[in-house]
């Protein structure tokens, strides 16, 4: 009877540790917002950086670069029905082809990447980051701050 009881303890603890350790995991923070973070650079100074600005900043820095792509990682349907600027490329992030696509960009480009609301893009630039691409710049707030900001 004592081993039995002693048993049922030990598979509570496990189980309990277990269960206790999967939440912890999964209130973890997501590993490329956190990297993204780290890699992102207040100033254009260095070579390579990611760096995250505001609607207003985003364009004023593309329309003064001629030559570097905008890049529109939303969905298809998102891109048909509304972009940041004509010539921006679709390169949908959830997208089957995105790796394939994204490679075929310049990565000595300038690319100015947005996405909705600005998740789908923070992750995008890292992977960017880690593809070798040299300057990229973030909408702050994607597609939805900047058409906010241009309703005003």
């Amino acid at each position: 009877m004592d081993k039995m009881v002693n048993m049922n303890n030990i598979f509570r603890i496990f189980f309990g540790a277990t269960f206790f350790a999967m939440i912890l995991l999964s209130c973890a923070s997501d590993p490329s917002a956190t990297a993204s973070a780290s890699t992102t650079q207040n100033d254009d100074s260095e070579a390579k950086f990611t760096k995250t600005i505001p609607p207003a900043e985003f364009m004023a820095k593309y329309n003064a670069m001629p030559g570097a792509t905008m890049v529109d990682v939303r969905t298809r349907k998102e891109y048909v029905d509304g972009r940041i600027v004509p010539e921006a490329v679709n390169v949908d992030y959830h997208g089957d082809q995105f790796l394939e696509e994204i490679l075929s960009q310049d990565k000595n480009t300038p690319i100015f990447v947005y996405c909705f609301s600005g998740g789908r893009s923070s992750k995008a630039a890292y992977k960017m980051r880690q593809l070798g691409f040299d300057r990229i710049y973030e909408c702050k707030g994607g597609y939805q701050a900047w058409e906010k900001e241009n309703k005003k």
